[in-house]
């Protein structure tokens, strides 16, 4: 019938059922308003009013010359192929070693820091 089963008891209490929907107009009343708390806006204001916890210092990370290095594999895409670069990178001078390999192995891997010592000249201390 197209009629919420809500609608159909709330006639039958009421008496409506009775009455001939020909001659009366059916007429709705505005719901009441309902009272309604603006969460967003709560959070808003709270968010501006907490107080905000200190920013945390940044730590540095010093090590020694030669102490510490950074390996990486990056994606090259040049217009023969897909071709792989390994960077070896020191922490402390930022010296820079890297070669271009056509995959990603563990024997490209091993090779590359192998001659990346032999280009530093086997001294840890740059």
């Amino acid at each position: 019938m197209g009629i919420n089963r809500r609608t159909i008891y709330r006639w039958v209490e009421t008496g409506q059922l009775d009455r001939n929907l020909d001659n009366t107009a059916v007429s709705y009343a505005n719901r009441p308003p309902v009272p309604r708390v603006c969460y967003t806006q709560v959070k808003e204001y709270v968010r501006k009013i907490r107080p905000r916890p200190p920013d945390e210092p940044v730590v540095r990370c010093e090590t020694p010359p030669g102490h510490q290095a950074q390996v990486d594999f990056a994606e090259f895409r040049l217009p023969w192929g897909k071709r792989w670069i390994l960077l070896v990178t020191f922490g402390y001078s930022r010296l820079l070693w890297g070669r271009f390999y056509p995959r990603q192995t563990m024997t490209n891997l091993m090779n590359g820091i192998e001659d990346a010592f032999c280009f530093f000249g086997g001294d840890h201390r740059r």
